[in-house]
């Protein structure tokens, strides 16, 4: 309840004991008006109460301009908000990670981060230049600077923590790129003649050995899930893959095999990208650029 609520319950409660006023004219009370307090600017985007302002969000757009122009692509404006909305988006929830996970760039973190990039530009004076020349304002270059650290953060340990073994599969295949030719080889192979020898043929540099690779690394699901359906010496039916007609001969499996970098960086990305859907499928997302 409040004071004036209170005050007039007490009032009206207790009028019997109290004298009956004089008659006379009514004083008209002043009523004192509260000044008005400015109303925040809602953000661009906000993932669980954390944001890109609209003048932030405007100078992200202004840098993507750029980028596009440099290279000679042309975008709508609808399809660059959408772009540059997903980046910040996932940059936040990278961000809002981090400090889930008790990691903030401190102040001093921040600063000679900063300090760095000045003495790579040359001094002051060029790094005024460069703020300018690519939008930033010194607060909001400094807000980018914590966030992508975080981000940066963030994304080194989900990296770190993606499996280095995995069970992989080491394949020898013949690619042929029409179909012609794909049922040619594959009436070879059907009538005795030697896998290796057939592929060889088609690839005389690799032989057709593309080595051992994990489930998630091969881009063609279709041909990813023919290759772990083989066991070593098997060799598969004619596939019609993304890029051409595949046979396949698995050569080795491994159920717990060490990833090659290529393949561990493959998974790592692919960890990462994982982990941000995952984020965002609970997180408050509200986009109004």
């Amino acid at each position: 309840m409040n004071k004036l609520l209170l005050l007039a319950v007490i009032l009206l409660t207790s009028c019997g004991s109290l004298p009956l006023a004089q008659s006379g004219p009514t004083a008209t009370p002043t009523i004192t008006p509260i000044p008005p307090t400015s109303t925040p600017l809602p953000f661009a985007v906000n993932v669980d109460g954390t944001g890109i302002s609209p003048s932030e969000f405007g100078e992200e757009l202004a840098r993507y301009q750029d980028m596009l122009t440099s290279q000679g692509i042309s975008k709508s404006e609808d399809e660059i908000k959408t772009i540059v909305s997903d980046e910040l988006t996932t940059l936040l929830i990278l961000r809002n990670g981090a400090i889930a996970e008790g990691y903030s760039p401190s102040p001093e973190d921040i600063q000679t981060r900063i300090q760095a990039i000045i003495s790579a530009l040359g001094g002051q004076e060029s790094f005024d230049l460069w703020l300018e020349k690519n939008h930033y304002d010194t607060d909001s270059f400094i807000k980018a600077i914590e966030r992508n650290t975080a981000a940066a953060w963030m994304r080194d340990k989900i990296a770190m923590d993606t499996p280095k073994v995995a069970e992989q599969v080491h394949i020898q295949q013949m690619l042929l790129y029409d179909e012609d030719s794909a049922n040619y080889y594959f009436g070879q192979l059907n009538a005795g003649v030697d896998f290796d020898l057939l592929a060889s043929q088609i690839d005389p540099v690799t032989r057709g050995d593309i080595g051992w690779f994990p489930k998630g690394y091969i881009p063609d699901t279709t041909i990813e899930s023919a290759a772990f359906g083989l066991q070593p010496g098997d060799t598969s039916a004619l596939i019609k893959g993304n890029v051409g007609w595949y046979i396949l001969l698995c050569l080795e499996r491994s159920t717990d095999r060490e990833l090659t970098p290529d393949a561990l960086a493959v998974m790592q990305k692919k960890q990462i990208s994982t982990w941000v859907e995952q984020q965002k499928s609970t997180a408050r997302i509200l986009v109004n650029p």
